[in-house]
């Protein structure tokens, strides 16, 4: 599975690195970056159906997913619309729902695109800090990136589909390795960067998944 993230050239975030932190961790799922989509932003609410536009002639692959990261929001106050494998997250008011750094909320949203390409629609209102929130209170994403987990409702959905599919084993492998990094950053205010050389982080991250993958 290939992943590609660009943004608007007003986001201060390091996609270079953060696309290294992620091809460190994962095995199956490749993360990729490219330019930004243009020189100039637009005002206004985001519009989806011109975006989709633009990020349709910058993908290469069409079973790749793509992602555009912007600053700016949309009328419905979504945070991402997604479609045929192309999304549109938006980071605007960032600062009002969480203390965490933009990239946390990236590789959070990213985990639920990724969880969507496994099954799709999975979706509760009732928050439980889970993937699979809503979101309709939007501060509610604070709760959700330090605890990046999928609750056993999600998770007795998510075996079903494991076991008819078993090609989608490898990216759910990823997927768990992509939370625990995130929660074990995020609990305590970190960036997800710091992953990297933080062996504290990496063997917890182990010891993790080996109880992931008892449980399932």
């Amino acid at each position: 599975m290939n992943i590609y993230l660009t943004t608007e050239k007003n986001l201060n975030v390091n996609l270079k690195q953060l696309c290294e932190v992620m091809n460190s961790m994962t095995k199956n799922i490749k993360f990729n970056y490219t330019t930004s989509v243009s020189d100039t932003i637009p005002s206004g609410f985001i519009n989806y159906e011109l975006e989709l536009k633009k990020i349709k002639k910058l993908r290469k692959e069409t079973d790749s997913l793509f992602i555009l990261i912007t600053n700016r929001e949309y009328e419905n106050n979504f945070f991402y619309i997604s479609e045929d494998n192309l999304a549109v997250i938006s980071f605007a008011h960032w600062e009002h729902y969480t203390t965490l750094p933009l990239e946390n909320g990236i590789v959070f949203f990213i985990s639920q695109l990724i969880c969507d390409n496994i099954i799709s629609s999975l979706s509760h209102a009732e928050s439980r800090g889970c993937l699979s929130d809503y979101l309709e209170n939007k501060a509610d994403v604070d709760r959700c990136m330090r605890m990046s987990y999928l609750c056993e409702d999600c998770m007795l959905e998510i075996r079903k589909v494991l076991r008819k599919d078993k090609t989608k084993n490898i990216v759910f492998e990823d997927l768990k390795i992509i939370l625990n990094a995130l929660a074990n950053t995020s609990r305590w205010d970190n960036s997800i960067f710091k992953v990297i050389g933080d062996n504290s982080i990496v063997n917890l991250i182990l010891v993790q998944i080996i109880l992931w993958v008892i449980t399932i």
